[in-house]
């Protein structure tokens, strides 16, 4: 196993977790249920798009919060009661 540096923010959206997890040249949102145990990628890209912009930490946290009100449905249908 090979040690990865990254950071891992940590926000709290209801009964949910998101998790980004920033590493040197791309970022990924994860989403977990506070009471289930389980992760699921939501999705990640590069830092840097092909024309050269650079997403900012901000913005993909947008990001990540508007695809966590649509993905948090279909995560409680498969892992929710």
């Amino acid at each position: 196993m090979k040690k990865v540096d990254c950071n891992i923010t940590r926000f709290e959206d209801g009964e949910f977790w998101i998790d980004i997890i920033d590493s040197a040249d791309s970022r990924e949102a994860w989403i977990s249920g506070k009471n289930y145990g389980i992760s699921e990628l939501m999705f990640g890209m590069p830092k840097k798009k092909e024309n050269g912009r650079e997403i900012t930490f901000v913005e993909f946290c947008r990001l990540a919060e508007a695809a966590a009100k649509v993905i948090q449905k279909d995560y409680l249908e498969e892992y929710g009661e």
